[in-house]
């Protein structure tokens, strides 16, 4: 096994430093969470063994882009505690997860 193998896989939170900034923006326990292309929901609650229905406010489908990006499934929850936020990023095929926030309004 090498060394990166033995290191727990975690998704990156794509807006920490809006977190860092101004912490009053977000909102606490709900996230947006995109999936690789091709990969279900029903696989992604399979792979870490728990049941998200209760917690899944919205499903965003796949789509591709007019310059051919693809992208996979997405999800936004709510009712998420730090413990199941920490599962659902070791999910080896779960691309990113984004903190909810307030926008700004001018």
């Amino acid at each position: 096994m090498s060394s990166e193998e033995s290191i727990p896989y975690k998704a990156p939170f794509t807006n920490q430093s809006s977190k860092d900034e101004d912490p009053s923006s977000i909102i606490e326990r709900e996230y947006l969470v995109n999936l690789e292309p091709r990969y279900t929901i029903e696989q992604h609650t399979e792979a870490i063994g728990r049941d998200l229905k209760p917690h899944i406010r919205h499903i965003y489908e796949p789509f591709v882009t007019r310059k051919g990006t693809e992208y996979g499934y997405g999800y936004s929850t709510h009712k998420i505690d730090d413990e199941l936020i920490e599962l659902i990023r070791s999910g080896r095929r779960v691309m990113s997860v984004t903190y909810n926030a307030w926008g700004v309004m001018d």
